[in-house]
């Protein structure tokens, strides 16, 4: 693009030149010249700002191809409020109660929207369900026999006969007399049959997250426990599919701190695939590398120069590897004295990383080993936690601290089973001699060829060299 603009600045001196000589020579009349000069000028600034727009489109677009690598400046301490809305965003409330999906929900105006409780649907799924199809509410006798009807029919007889305070005489009266007391609890039951009969009930719990509105029935407004109700099976189908899901196999992999150079580069002879990670930029790249694995051991990275897409692109790495059934190991970083502002300031985002992974892992698919705890100002770590285990390395840190932190690491989780670090075989320097030296041997292959006798042992004396 420099050159460009140097060609162009060139022509232009060079056609001011060849006016010059012709208004010398052939006495040009001024007016005529400075017409020229200003055609000139008016070209030129055209070419600039063409040459401009087309820096700015082609920055824009390595912007966009690039967004990734663009480096942030660093966070304040302590503000994480962009992150924890685009976390929420993206996987849900992070352990606050509300939080960005307090607002959100269906609006249910009409019984032909799918999800009201009176909706029938075409297929006429339900028809044949009955009261005793629910599950862990008893109805007595013929009373389990009854057709089910509308949802919400069947919400108002679990509400009566899931109740622990009435005998099963008081609940047939209740029921007679037309008695509604609602229960979130009995009104799951009734959604879970739904969803195990119906299509569109299964299509419509799995999409809704919640319910912000229900049109009334029988001028009874049930918004809050409709809603209570739908999360809570939500949270049970959740974690029927997270211990369905089948264990990976695979290596264990380690995503170790800048001292872990040499345990890298020694591959796979150690009984694990070690890789550094310093920056959570580095570390979604290497986590790609690492599909393959089915153990994640994961050391948070001491980088505050990020991005909210990096942390959310690294969970969803993270998610990918929990659905497929595989284990992360979270690990804070050993805290020392040359890294303590840096490792506060961070404590709050790893917390809330973890707050994610925690939420989508089935059972043992994640483990912490944060132990410590900070009051007054002062960080309190309990004995044998990674967080404390190189405080006496001081500045000088190599291989074998990474080497300590693994096997803490393996030392505080040992119901995770994890591999030992493998040693490495030490190649010889030296090709050994053979027994009696290769003299002779050569003359004993020698005697052998002449038909002599081979040369006697010498016996040597006790005691002598």
């Amino acid at each position: 693009m420099d050159d460009c603009r140097t060609t162009a600045d060139a022509a232009v001196r060079s056609q001011e030149r060849v006016l010059e000589m012709d208004q010398d020579k052939e006495n040009v009349q001024g007016s005529e010249v400075r017409d020229v000069i200003g055609e000139i000028q008016k070209l030129q600034e055209k070419q600039a700002k063409d040459m401009m727009r087309n820096d700015e489109e082609m920055s824009d677009e390595d912007m966009e191809d690039d967004n990734s690598k663009v480096r942030a400046v660093p966070r304040a301490s302590g503000d994480w409020s962009s992150l924890r809305a685009a976390l929420e965003n993206a996987f849900g409330a992070m352990g606050k109660s509300g939080g960005a999906n307090r607002n959100r929900g269906a609006v249910i105006e009409s019984r032909d929207c799918k999800g009201h409780l009176q909706y029938e649907c075409k297929d006429g799924c339900l028809k044949e369900a009955c009261f005793g199809d629910l599950k862990d509410i008893m109805f007595p006798g013929a009373f389990a026999k009854e057709p089910l009807g509308s949802l919400w029919r069947a919400w108002v007889a679990a509400s009566i006969f899931i109740r622990n305070d009435m005998n099963t005489a008081e609940k047939i009266k209740a029921w007679k007399k037309g008695v509604i007391c609602l229960d979130a609890e009995a009104l799951q039951r009734v959604l879970r049959l739904a969803y195990d009969r119906c299509k569109d009930w299964t299509e419509f719990l799995y999409v809704t997250d919640g319910i912000s509105k229900h049109e009334r029935i029988d001028d009874y407004c049930f918004d809050r426990t409709y809603d209570e109700a739908l999360k809570s099976l939500k949270r049970d189908l959740d974690e029927q599919e997270k211990n369905r899901r089948s264990k990976k196999q695979g290596p264990t992999a380690f995503a170790a701190p800048e001292n872990a150079l040499l345990l890298e580069r020694d591959g796979s002879r150690r009984g694990i695939i070690a890789k550094v990670a310093t920056s959570f930029e580095k570390l979604r790249d290497v986590l790609d590398e690492l599909k393959a694995c089915s153990t994640w051991i994961i050391v948070w990275p001491l980088d505050t120069h990020f991005t909210d897409a990096q942390i959310c692109e690294t969970l969803r790495r993270c998610h990918q590897q929990l659905e497929e059934g595989g284990r992360i190991v979270s690990v804070f970083p050993p805290l020392m004295e040359s890294n303590q502002a840096t490792w506060r300031q961070l404590t709050e985002l790893w917390q809330m990383i973890e707050g994610a992974l925690q939420k989508k892992a089935g059972p043992s698919q994640f483990l912490s080993t944060a132990s410590h705890k900070v009051e007054g100002g002062k960080v309190f770590i309990e004995a044998g936690a990674p967080e404390g285990c190189l405080n006496f390395y001081g500045k000088n840190l190599g291989v074998g601290s990474a080497k300590a932190l693994y096997e803490c690491i393996r030392n505080c989780l040992k119901e995770a089973n994890l591999p030992e670090l493998n040693p490495l075989e030490v190649a010889p320097t030296r090709a050994p001699a053979p027994r009696g030296g290769r003299m002779w041997i050569t003359r004993s292959r020698g005697r052998e060829r002449e038909g002599l006798p081979p040369p006697p042992e010498i016996k040597r004396a006790r005691g002598s060299l």
